[in-house]
């Protein structure tokens, strides 16, 4: 198997905005990413929401628990900030958003242009619906075309991933492997 076809990591597959400029080899190790993208006020306030949601989630499940009444209070609220989240997504996001493939590694996406293999870049990514935004750099590993839609599928391993988007995105990937399984709990108790 090839390193690019490799699975060391939990993959999802997710929607998400993807942008993306070539850096030199050294600017992972010189700056953040972020400096590469003109970014509105509110990107960075979707990773703040992001981990505020996560916080919330089990707090909301044991009051949910104790106080139907309290909890149901506490989901509209959450409901609120919600929609809150897709505002800003709308006013950060300039591409459409597409279907990727994401690890902790790294990503794989689709672009209409196509990247030598080795090529540094800085990404901008916007995941819906969980209102989360990050900036970071990658390498490509693979480029390959995709017949089927005449685009070339992008395989990027993350590079100089700073800590708390790290941490971001293992958790961002946790909660969706978490959830998969509830749902196939839930399916198997229906058959």
């Amino acid at each position: 198997m090839s390193g690019a076809d490799q699975r060391d990591y939990y993959r999802i597959d997710e929607r998400a905005s993807v942008e993306y400029k070539l850096v030199t080899s050294d600017e992972p190790y010189r700056g953040p990413a972020a400096n590469h993208f003109d970014l509105p006020a509110g990107f960075e306030l979707l990773k703040e929401l992001y981990l505020l949601d996560l916080e919330s989630r089990e707090i909301l499940r044991k009051i949910n628990r104790e106080s139907l009444e309290l909890g149901h209070f506490l989901g509209n609220l959450n409901k609120r900030i919600d929609i809150l989240g897709q505002i800003i997504i709308e006013d950060t996001s300039h591409s459409a958003l597409d279907s990727v493939n994401l690890s902790n590694g790294g990503l794989a996406f689709r672009s209409e242009t196509l990247l030598e293999k080795d090529l540094a870049i800085a990404l901008k990514l916007t995941f819906d619906p969980a209102y989360l935004g990050i900036t970071c750099y990658g390498l490509v590993r693979h480029c390959r075309l995709d017949e089927s839609s005449h685009h070339y599928l992008i395989g990027v391993q993350f590079l100089a991933l700073d800590q708390a988007d790290d941490t971001i995105l293992s958790r961002y990937i946790l909660h969706h492997q978490a959830e998969d399984r509830r749902q196939r709990l839930r399916e198997a108790n229906y058959e």
